[in-house]
């Protein structure tokens, strides 16, 4: 899988996919292997798309804001699309990249479609800062289609990373390419190598790992009672 994406030809930033401060080969390692595992395939790589491909495109009506000025992304994802969902979630703010928000396809009309729209150009708001992601398979297809004619904004900038597979494998393949979305976002339109990302706070990355004590401070807490 590796050799088939040819690295080199994908990013500005120029990475043989080695795990870096964003794991990338281990997420794709991780994914196949686990593919294999459960579906006893040995070899399935035929049944990918190493061209890695997202659409980005205003909802109905309106003037398309360039990607680089998207600052918050609505993350809409079902079924095989949940682990990349949060796979994009963190790639993207632990890069500095954007502030994204991880919703179930079910969940978004609880309120939450009110972000989005407010966030839109309008009489009110000057310029659309925000934009929905769309993680689509065969299962949300309708369900996508149904919430971009009645719960957003005409003009709601939309990114949509869409496979035809039904299978586990269509996890995989929103993998390669929600990776190509996040480095197309961050290296074209943010100027951000998400492998080395700039840390203005001076916070040493590996805080959390070296300094707080997760696991012995939890447990002074005591075992938890039901």
């Amino acid at each position: 899988m590796v050799g088939a994406l040819k690295p080199e030809n994908i990013f500005c930033f120029k990475n043989p996919y080695s795990d870096g401060f964003i794991s990338i080969r281990s997420k794709i390692f991780t994914y196949g292997l686990l593919y294999k595992a459960f579906a006893n395939a040995a070899i399935f790589a035929d049944k990918l798309n190493f061209t890695p491909h997202y659409d980005y495109y205003i909802n109905r009506e309106g003037v398309l804001p360039e990607l680089g000025n998207i600052k918050h992304f609505i993350l809409l994802y079902g079924s095989y699309g949940e682990p990349i969902a949060h796979d994009i979630e963190s790639t993207m703010v632990e890069g500095g990249i954007a502030s994204v928000q991880v919703c179930d396809y079910r969940n978004f009309c609880h309120g939450r479609f009110i972000f989005a729209s407010n966030h839109c150009q309008s009489k009110r708001y000057a310029e659309t800062d925000a934009c929905v992601i769309m993680l689509t398979t065969p299962r949300e297809a309708k369900i996508a289609e149904y919430l971009r004619d009645v719960a957003l904004p005409a003009n709601m900038p939309i990114v949509q990373i869409h496979t035809e597979l039904q299978s586990s494998l269509a996890t995989i393949q929103l993998l390669l390419d929600s990776l190509h979305f996040v480095f197309d976002m961050a290296e074209n339109h943010c100027g951000i190598n998400p492998n080395s990302p700039h840390n203005f706070s001076g916070v040493d990355k590996r805080f959390p790992i070296s300094q707080v004590r997760f696991v012995s401070t939890l447990k002074e807490c005591g075992e938890l009672e039901y």
